[in-house]
């Protein structure tokens, strides 16, 4: 490969990482942080997921000790915030054959949503993800107390 070829390569290879320089995030996103408390306290874990009001797009990420950050695309957003615990001594599905992934001597678990529907499945919170400015929401969340 002669010297004319290398920098054409190396130029060629620059340009096709320069969208990457952004930390990943595209023209039409911005990275999205914040944090999330249940009943005061920061959700230990637990998934935020930012869907577009007019369907065209979603992206989600994970939230550690209450905290929050992932690319979102531009627009208005309606968000949906989800953690679950295992219930203890409970187990969903059984059966299968030995090694299975789930059988009966490996029960699949059963999990509980800690988060109320009003604040996931059916949620009515949205958010402005705009290309001006910080897009830092918080999300405070009440439990009821009925679960």
């Amino acid at each position: 490969m002669g010297k004319n070829n290398v920098i054409k390569f190396g130029t060629i290879l620059f340009l096709g990482l320069l969208p990457a320089c952004n930390g990943g995030v595209g023209s039409d996103q911005r990275t999205v942080t914040g944090q999330v408390t249940l009943d005061g306290q920061p959700l230990k874990q637990g998934e935020v997921v930012f869907r577009a009001v007019d369907g065209s797009s979603s992206s989600a990420g994970q939230i550690t000790a209450g905290r929050f950050a992932f690319p979102a695309k531009l627009g208005e957003q309606r968000v949906q915030i989800s953690s679950t615990v295992v219930v203890e001594g409970q187990h969903g599905q059984v059966g299968g054959i030995e090694g299975d992934p789930v059988s009966t001597s490996n029960p699949a678990p059963v999990y509980r949503e800690l988060i109320p529907e009003k604040y996931n499945s059916q949620s009515n919170i949205t958010v402005e993800v705009t290309d001006k400015g910080k897009n830092d929401f918080v999300f405070e969340i009440i439990s009821d107390k009925d679960q």
